[in-house]
């Protein structure tokens, strides 16, 4: 009886664990959650109308978004946006002195370029009244051949600072660039 319990355990733990490997381009996938729930623009602005009280700056991330990539985890919304061009050798040392510069009062911000499995990762984080962001920009390919971009967001209340952390590390851990 011991064994067939824990072989249940074990089973449904596995379930849990297992994410859903989502295409973002023919050049990029990741994988989230199997709990990830996909959303159209209408329910990602109703969800950020609801959680966030219609804060104009969720409102305005949301509605300006060109993208069909959105998802909810949780509480955390996240949208993704991909590109196919070529950028400068430094292109995200530019792009993060841009950001540092334009964000530079701003005592929330910060700001940190990564590597996580070979990816130069940007990644900002900044908080508005009681929503916190984190946004990510990555390009594939080594220095002399950047041409792949998948860059990201993720919203949150404060309150989920710690989930939305998780989150955007379970992300960046799983980009994968498959061209």
């Amino acid at each position: 009886m011991k064994i067939m319990l824990f072989l249940i355990m074990g089973v449904f733990y596995t379930l849990n664990t297992i994410g859903q490997q989502v295409i973002l381009s023919d050049a990029a996938n990741v994988k989230l959650p199997q709990r990830a729930e996909k959303l159209n623009k209408q329910q990602a602005l109703s969800y950020v109308g609801k959680k966030f009280n219609n804060d104009k700056m969720a409102l305005y991330t949301i509605k300006n978004a060109n993208t069909n990539q959105l998802y909810k985890v949780d509480n955390v919304l996240i949208s993704f946006f991909t590109a196919n061009r070529s950028v400068e050798d430094d292109h995200l040392n530019k792009l993060k002195k841009g950001l540092d510069e334009t964000s530079k009062n701003d005592k929330t911000y910060t700001s940190s370029i990564r590597t996580v499995n070979e990816n130069q990762i940007l990644i900002t984080h900044y908080s508005r009244s009681d929503i916190e962001y984190y946004d990510f920009f990555c390009f594939s390919g080594n220095k002399s051949n950047l041409t792949n971009a998948v860059s990201g967001g993720l919203q949150f209340a404060k309150a989920d600072h710690d989930n939305g952390t998780v989150i955007l590390t379970d992300i960046l851990n799983s980009l994968k660039f498959v061209k």
